[in-house]
């Protein structure tokens, strides 16, 4: 009972087909659901930052405005 590996041209992954029960198992579906997870994450990190820097400028706001307001006044515009 030895086991048939056919490649699946479409996503460039094998595929072992049994010969008792002819049913299919996809071996890179691991991968691909790892590599959605990682994507995942990296959008979560991205909105983490955003939120981030969303409350320090809400906190800071002003005090950063008078700075660029001073160095505008200061170069004479």
């Amino acid at each position: 009972m030895k086991a048939e590996v056919e490649r699946c041209t479409r996503y460039g992954s094998q595929r072992s087909r049994t010969e008792k029960g002819g049913k299919s198992n996809l071996r890179s579906r691991g991968s691909r659901r790892q590599g959605g997870q990682g994507m995942v994450e990296y959008a979560l990190i991205l909105v983490l930052v955003s939120i981030v820097v969303i409350v320090i400028l809400l906190t800071m706001g002003n005090q950063i405005q008078n700075v660029f307001s001073n160095v505008v006044a200061a170069l004479g515009a």
